[in-house]
Order: structure tokens, then sequence, then C-alpha cells
């Protein structure tokens, strides 16, 4: 498990400069590490970055600086999460009046709706649980998405980007059958984490998930909730 989220979850780093663009690279803006993953995979070495929410910042209270309009102001593609992660993007990308190719990821994924207190993630149908990419289906799908807006960017590197995905899309359906594989022969099924981010990992592989928080980590469990979580944890 440890293991299969390194892989997929935002991992460490340092607040990078967020201009300029390196020249003669495609210019690329993402709203956090995560989706800076997914384009690096898919974009190699003919694009350059700029991760406008740095790491260990909370998503949804993060206020983009002017650096970060510029920063996505220049960018041929910008590249966000949406279900709501992002909530400060409209008024960010209206800023910066940048309306042509923004991709956002979770508009491909099959979504997961959840009980809580609305924190925009919503739509028609209630609240949507906006950690898509933690799935390694849904990263798959997102990274499609987002080599099909490097091609329409940058169409000199179609082939490149093309082989990139397929790269990406082989070494996921590989690690979803090794691990599909690993969690068919174990007994137990069920994993504790405290945030509930990972609905989406344990539908792909058929775990269930508990948690001390919610999806949206909001508020503090009570003592009864502990309780239960406690006796769940010994039970399993």
């Amino acid at each position: 498990m440890a293991a299969l989220a390194m892989i997929l979850l935002s991992g460490c780093g340092t607040e990078q400069e967020k201009t300029p663009y390196a020249e003669g690279k495609l210019p690329v803006a993402v709203s956090f590490h995560a989706m800076d993953q997914l384009a690096k995979a898919i974009g190699g070495n003919y694009i350059d970055t700029r991760v406008i929410i740095p790491d260990g910042e909370e998503p949804h209270n993060y206020q983009p600086k002017a650096s970060d309009l510029e920063a996505i102001s220049k960018a041929r593609v910008v590249i966000l999460n949406g279900a709501g992660l992002e909530p400060w993007a409209e008024k960010a990308l209206s800023s910066a009046q940048k309306t042509e190719l923004i991709v956002t990821v979770s508009n491909a994924a099959v979504p997961i709706y959840v009980e809580g207190k609305d924190h925009g993630h919503h739509d028609g149908d209630g609240n949507i649980d906006p950690h898509t990419w933690l799935s390694p289906e849904n990263a798959k799908i997102e990274a499609l998405h987002i080599r099909d807006a490097f091609i329409r960017a940058d169409p000199d590197h179609e082939k490149e980007y093309t082989q990139n995905y397929e790269t990406f899309a082989k070494s996921i359906d590989e690690m979803v059958q090794e691990y599909k594989g690993k969690f068919e022969q174990t007994q137990r099924k069920s994993f504790v984490t405290g945030h509930a981010a990972f609905s989406y990992l344990a539908r792909d592989f058929g775990l269930t998930q508990y948690s001390i928080t919610d999806v949206f980590a909001s508020g503090e469990p009570s003592a009864r909730q502990l309780a239960d979580l406690t006796e769940q944890c010994k039970k399993d």
C-alpha cells in the first residue's frame, strides 16, 4: 500500500520560481504537485512546468500571488484537478485572462459521491470526492487528457507525447495487475488512514477504507467516532 501510494501521491520538494518558463519548451502551469507528476510523465523533456500551490499548502485556502497569475497567463496549457479542490481557479484564470487549453482532469473520472459539509466539490448529485488521481485507473485516463492537450498545444511533438503516454499507461496496467493479485491473496482488505483520501484507490482494488477525518478533512472526530474506529481496528 505504501509503495502504491508513493507512486500516486504528491511528493516532497521546495517551492520553485514560477516564472519565466524555459525557452524552447511548452510552458505548462499545474495547480499542485500530483498534477505536475502527471504532466511530466507525458511531457517529459518537452515541457516546463510551474506548480501554483507550494508543497505543504492547503489547496482550498490558497490565495494565488502575482507570480502565480503570471505563470498562468504565460502558460500554453493549464492543468487543474477540479472537483472543487482549487476554488480559487476560476477567478485566477479570469484575472490571468486564460481561456484556452485548460485541462480539468477530474472531469474524466467516474466520481464518488460522499456525505459531508459542502466544500464546493459538488454537482447536482451531491458532494464529490476530489481525490480522483489516487486511483491508478483514473490517473491513466487523466493522463490521456493531458496528452491530448499537449498535442494540441505542441503538435510537433505528438509522437513523443503519445509514446510517453503509452509508457505511462503500460506502467499503470502492470502495477494494477501486480497489486490486484496481491490483494486477492490477502484475507484482510481494510486499512486505516487519518484523512479519507483513498476511496478511489479502494474502489480499484476492492478494499475498505476507515479514517479519522472525512474526505474533506473537516472538523475533529468525536470521542464516539474514535471509539468506533478503535473497535474496528481491533476487529480487523
